[in-house]
């Protein structure tokens, strides 16, 4: 058995780290990385170097981007076969292309430098004579370093939803920790090693989950279900857990050390004896810090009343959290969830 294939699965207590989809996305790079080096080879060991071929790319670039000294000096040194003197040349054109890419030159111009450029490239390398060919055990070392950063990576998302666990016992779901795939801006700006994960509620189709995003210890949770979702939750025990899991995960101890707030809600007026006078509220409802928005939505759905509710913040999972309004979703084990207080504002008029 390989070393990584023992990385594919961490398993402590109910959680489980899974790195296989990361594995896989890291094998097909390094594959294409590969034969993309192999053709690169393959291509230099064809080149034959064309002094006819090099002024006609020197002169389709006109003297008024290159003048005639910049020109005699570029044939001078690649004449020279002198590889410092190449060096030069190449980083001269690659500055050039980045600093005038939007600006000075046309397009036509521009990809007249780029051919040159590849062109010297390839020279270049003819006249380094590598024949050390592809470095197998280099990339070896390659993947086995960037596994063991995404496995740390995820131990750490893994430790947080311990100690949420830990500090709220009633979570009980066998959790599995799945290391995205390497995303195609991160090779691009040269990061191998995956850093977000999915967490899901055990396995199969249709499971609870959602995205955590990691940087230097810090969490960010995105991709969060709507409470009743009934294709997700199969019961309010797991919604429960879910939301509670979550709710720890960015405000530790908020499970268990809940805070009063004062919020409002637009409910369908034929609900109203649900609300009125009652210390609970069924599950799933949506509340908000913001009577005016409470009060636009009853105005904009009609047959609502709008409802001031004081509720304990452990049964709330925040939905939204912008700097002009939080919104919130009742949530807990059962149908229906304590309240401090439920006082009718504004009553539907058409009832």
């Amino acid at each position: 058995m390989n070393w990584y294939n023992i990385l594919k699965f961490s398993q402590q207590s109910n959680i489980t780290i899974d790195l296989s989809d990361y594995i896989s996305s890291l094998d097909k790079y390094i594959q294409e990385s590969i034969d993309a080096q192999e053709e690169r080879q393959y291509q230099i060991g064809q080149f034959q170097f064309d002094k006819n071929k090099f002024q006609t790319l020197l002169n389709n670039i006109p003297n008024e981007v290159f003048d005639i000294n910049t020109k005699n000096q570029i044939t001078t040194s690649i004449e020279s076969g002198d590889k410092n003197k190449i060096d030069e040349i190449l980083d001269f054109l690659l500055k050039f292309r980045v600093d005038n890419s939007k600006k000075l030159i046309t397009n036509n111009q521009y990809m007249n430098i780029r051919d040159l450029f590849h062109y010297l490239d390839y020279y270049n390398d003819k006249l380094s004579d590598n024949k050390n060919g592809i470095n197998k055990e280099e990339w070896d070392r390659f993947k086995k370093e960037q596994i063991e950063k995404t496995n740390n990576n995820m131990k750490i998302i893994e430790k947080a939803i311990q100690e949420a666990i830990e500090r709220n016992p009633t979570i009980s779901q066998n959790i599995i920790i799945k290391a995205y795939s390497l995303l195609k801006e991160n090779l691009i700006n040269g990061i191998y090693d995956e850093t977000s994960a999915m967490v899901e509620f055990g396995q199969g189709d249709l499971i609870p989950n959602f995205t955590v995003f990691q940087h230097e210890g810090k969490f960010e949770i995105e991709d969060v279900l709507e409470g009743g979702d009934t294709d997700f939750f199969k019961d309010n025990k797991t919604q429960a857990d879910y939301f509670n899991l979550i709710n720890e995960i960015r405000h530790p101890g908020s499970t268990s050390k809940g805070k009063i707030l004062t919020l409002y809600t637009a409910r369908p007026s034929k609900d109203r004896q649900l609300y009125l006078n009652k210390n609970s509220v069924p599950v799933n409802i949506f509340l908000t810090n913001m009577f005016d928005s409470a009060e636009g939505i009853a105005r904009d759905f009609g047959n609502r009343d709008v409802w001031k509710i004081r509720i304990d913040s452990r049964y709330l999972v925040n939905t939204m959290d912008s700097p002009m309004e939080k919104q919130y979703q009742t949530t807990g084990s059962s149908e229906e969830v304590p309240v401090i207080l439920t006082e009718l504002l504004i009553m539907d008029e058409k009832e």
